[in-house]
């Protein structure tokens, strides 16, 4: 009777480990190294990897191809997993859906593209992801209601909705060949926009009036109204078919790239903040700079110019206008 009374004392003292699958001798190995684990088993204790906040991995150094076990890491903030920028990964097997306190994500430079989309459904607190060049083909974030950055480049996306993720401040999504159609309409915060190098022929910004950045180079569009992004400071939109751009109301503006468009005219008389402009490859016939005094480099090569008066641009530096008419440049 005492030694089963003794037993019920001891029991509530005896602990019973956890443990947490590791298919992949590689993740193991790094486990190891950062301390996490001991020897390669295939498993590691729960309790050694819950409490980790912050991940950096790097699967193409350390040849890793299964992450099974990310599970264990329920306590996540911070996760990286990353390919190598050159050669890629062999990652195929990633599952993030109870790393439920996840606010930054990365997931770059998987160009094999082995893994072709993500299950983001649970990580309800994602501020940040960034998934640079790593070849996915569809992307839900329809949940991540708290997004304020998405950095997307370089992927095989034909279809984007962000019309759940209002709190968007950065949005980057070019090199992403195949993708026609971008509605921002309901990220109203958004700072920065990104769409280079896409297939988009019409997108309205009218409703982002906090709009600093725009890049909207090499797309196929032909009408670009920016007459309310009055905050803009740069806008790249070169590469396109805008035969009109209407630049009156932004006195902000610091940076134009419209170059290799239809451009006939470009009145550039209210933009005195201007530092840099690319015209080049239009069709234009007069360009009045004389209230751009803060211009430091023009390019305007290749359009219809019979005259160039710089007299009032003392600061700007090596102008490039040839493939002109122009006889002489006023300096």
């Amino acid at each position: 009777m005492k030694r089963i009374l003794l037993l019920f004392l001891i029991l509530p003292s005896i602990v019973f480990a956890q443990y947490t699958e590791i298919l992949d001798q590689n993740f193991e190995k790094v486990l190891i190294e950062l301390g996490y684990d001991s020897k390669i088993d295939g498993r590691v204790e729960t309790n050694k990897i819950s409490h980790v906040e912050s991940l950096n991995l790097n699967v193409y150094v350390s040849e890793i191809t299964d992450l099974t076990g990310l599970q264990g890491f329920t306590s996540l903030i911070e996760l990286h997993v990353l390919g190598d920028h050159d050669m890629g990964s062999n990652l195929t097997v990633l599952d993030v859906t109870k790393n439920i306190a996840l606010k930054e994500f990365y997931y770059d430079y998987h160009y094999d593209g082995l893994i072709e989309s993500l299950d983001l459904t649970m990580n309800v607190d994602l501020i940040l992801l960034s998934c640079d060049f790593s070849s996915l083909k569809s992307l839900d974030i329809s949940n991540n209601i708290n997004l304020q950055d998405l950095y997307i480049p370089g992927n095989n996306l034909t279809t984007l909705d962000v019309s759940q993720n209002t709190s968007l401040i950065d949005l980057h999504c070019g090199s992403n060949h195949n993708l026609k159609k971008l509605d921002v309409t309901k990220n109203t915060l958004l700072t920065d926009l990104n769409f280079n190098y896409n297939k988009i022929s019409s997108i309205d910004i009218g409703k982002n009036k906090k709009l600093i950045h725009l890049h909207a180079h090499s797309n196929r569009i032909k009408n670009l109204d920016i007459s309310n992004n009055t905050a803009l400071n740069t806008i790249e939109c070169g590469d396109n078919n805008i035969k009109s751009i209407d630049l009156t109301r932004l006195t902000q503006l610091t940076n134009l790239s419209c170059s290799k468009n239809k451009l006939k005219n470009l009145n550039v008389s209210q933009n005195t903040a201007l530092e840099e402009l690319s015209c080049s490859d239009n069709k234009i016939s007069h360009i009045d700079l004389s209230k751009n005094t803060s211009l430091k480099r023009l390019y305007c090569r290749n359009n219809k110019l019979t005259s160039l008066d710089l007299t009032n641009n003392k600061i700007l530096k090596y102008p490039s206008y040839k493939g002109n008419n122009i006889d002489k440049v006023m300096k």
